[in-house]
């Protein structure tokens, strides 16, 4: 947050504290401010006045306050490039009351009027909407500026912040717009320039002008990111061999560019660490497979390649993550592959009130003559498992520490690559979950968009520049394959227009790979791709070994041996 343009930006994480509720205004009064806003906000599909809707993705400039009992709200604001939202909220009641879609791409003044407990929206001195009517039988003007933990914050500029003890007529609007005053108009409660500082501060000196000049304070401190305190509570991981090393190092980069407080922490599969990922400024920690406490290690890791591996560790990796990071609440898994391209606003609030969050493969059934992907994705994800594992949230609970100790318990026995027998690595096994825990599915299509849903998710840029996935903010994109080429074969096959945004995405993950040094990265061996000897191990080797336990109980650290041991 800072002072310039004769205004005051916001950052997008920053949130003032005047007061919660103006509870000497109710049900009649005014708000109006000038801003000039620098990001687009979520828009409910309708409005309502007796539910929680739409309330992930705001731009909050003044922030609802909770009302202090069921009768009573508080009241507050979110505008975006490409709209304004005029919100309560109180116990179990956030509705939108007013929604209205607009573009503004420069200054505008708004008004928000609240005349018999209905809000009405001018810009520019102009009425341009009338809201519903709220159910509450006290509404109150709120006292935070910037933004409201978790549901979002307004980014842009901001000046001339009014509150008024009564419902402004329009022409009363239309004269005060752009007029100095001097804190002792009639009506006047409260009065914010945001131009100068804590000094700009006066409200009407007839109103009690000691008991309202109250400090400014940014709770957040000057290293300001893209988003602000709600990051504290978040620790993201990964689990990797280090051959995809690059991909984690642009993952932990794009998860910090939108999430910069939060904790990111890689899993390596690995007998060493790297000195390159050592000395990466976005890892917070890097954490060894081998010490996870997971019991007779070497044997254990043995029985699995590299994919098998890096997945098999994923639950004891929850489970140490839990014991280190106590402060902590949200944990969310993300696979190396993923590019994330926006804030994971919806999953803040979602971790709120559910423990479990997972994403489906796909939302929208195939068309039926669409043969292709009916048998590439609906026939496949039958065999792979419905939730796709590249991504999994988990908050501090008994029902998550369960689940978690649960499919630990089946990856340390059966985390293999074998869909003949019902399994595929650490992902099949959650299709089970539902079942045996309470589990949240999200169905944004912009969370976890990859090949296998191309067909049925249409990625698109507005004009301002934003990524839309079925009109919906892109907020991450999975590039699954890329490896193999069966990332880009697949893209092609739904995704015909090369001008389609897909393919500017694709380019610039690859870019940024390389500037990684993907090239040198992913040539490095396994360590436990190989004996101590340097012998490689064969597969085969790896399958007689899990298979047979008088090998097993033979040789406790099999990497000793050599293939002809296990033949």
């Amino acid at each position: 947050m800072e002072f310039k343009e004769g205004s005051l930006y916001f950052s997008g994480g920053d949130e003032i504290h005047t007061t919660s509720l103006f509870k000497e205004i109710t049900n009649n009064f005014t708000i109006e401010f000038s801003v000039k806003p620098e990001a687009t906000l979520s828009i409910p599909h309708k409005e309502s006045a007796n539910q929680i809707l739409g309330i992930p993705g705001q731009r909050f400039i003044i922030g609802p306050a909770y009302g202090s009992d069921q009768g009573t709200a508080g009241m507050g604001v979110s505008v975006g490039k490409n709209g304004v939202i005029v919100y309560e909220h109180s116990e179990n009641y956030l509705p939108p009351l007013l929604v209205y879609r607009a573009s503004i791409l420069n200054w505008v003044h708004i008004s928000i009027v609240y005349k018999d407990r209905t809000p009405l929206l001018y810009i520019n001195g102009q009425l341009v909407k009338t809201g519903l009517k709220s159910r509450k039988q006290y509404i109150h003007p709120s006292g935070i500026l910037g933004g409201l933990e978790p549901y979002g914050y307004y980014v842009g500029y901001a000046k001339d912040i009014r509150i008024w003890d009564f419902a402004k007529s329009e022409l009363e609007i239309k004269n005060d717009i752009g007029k100095e005053l001097f804190g002792n108009e009639e009506g006047l409660f409260v009065h914010w320039k945001l131009t100068e500082g804590v000094d700009a501060i006066f409200a009407n000196q007839a109103n009690n002008f000691e008991d309202k000049m109250i400090l400014m304070t940014n709770n957040y401190p000057e290293k300001t990111g893209i988003k602000g305190e709600g990051d504290r509570d978040l620790v993201f991981c990964t689990s990797i061999c280090a051959n995809y090393l690059s991909k984690a190092m642009v993952l932990a980069k794009s998860v910090k560019k939108y999430h910069p407080y939060a904790k990111f922490i890689i899993c390596l599969v690995e007998e060493e660490t790297p000195s390159v990922a050592k000395e990466f400024k976005y890892f917070d920690e890097i954490i060894l497979a081998k010490n996870l406490g997971i019991p007779n290690f070497h044997s254990f890791i043995f029985k699995h390649n590299a994919i098998e591996a890096s997945t098999a560790v994923k639950g004891n990796l929850f489970l140490s993550l839990l014991d280190r990071y106590k402060d902590y609440n949200k944990f969310i898994y993300v696979d190396p592959d993923i590019y994330v391209m926006d804030e994971l606003t919806e999953l803040y609030s979602l971790l709120d009130e559910h423990s479990i969050v997972l994403t489906p493969h796909l939302l929208t059934p195939e068309n039926k003559d669409n043969m292709i992907a009916i048998k590439g994705n609906e026939i496949q994800i039958l065999q792979k498992g419905l939730f796709n594992l590249g991504f999994l949230a988990i908050s501090r609970n008994p029902n998550a520490e369960k689940f978690i100790s649960w499919w630990t318990d089946r990856l340390m026995h059966f985390c293999h690559d074998d869909t003949p027998n019902g399994l595929f690595t650490d992902q099949k096994w959650v299709d089970l979950s539902p079942c045996f825990f309470d589990v949240f599915i999200l169905k944004h299509p912009g969370y976890n968009f990859a090949p296998w849903n191309y067909s049925k998710r249409t990625l698109s840029v507005t004009e301002q520049g934003e990524l839309l996935v079925n009109n919906q903010r892109l907020k991450f994109i999975h590039f699954s394959g890329i490896d193999s080429g069966a990332n880009l074969y697949v893209t092609r096959l739904y995704i015909r227009d090369s001008s389609s945004p897909i393919y500017t995405l694709y380019n610039q993950y690859i870019r940024e790979l390389k500037e990684m040094g993907e090239d040198a990265l992913k040539t490095i061996t396994w360590s436990y791709g190989y004996y101590l000897n340097k012998e490689k191990i064969a597969r085969n080797a790896q399958l007689n070994y899990r298979n047979d336990k008088k090998l097993q109980f033979m040789h406790k650290n099999p990497f000793k041996y050599s293939n002809k041991n296990f033949e």
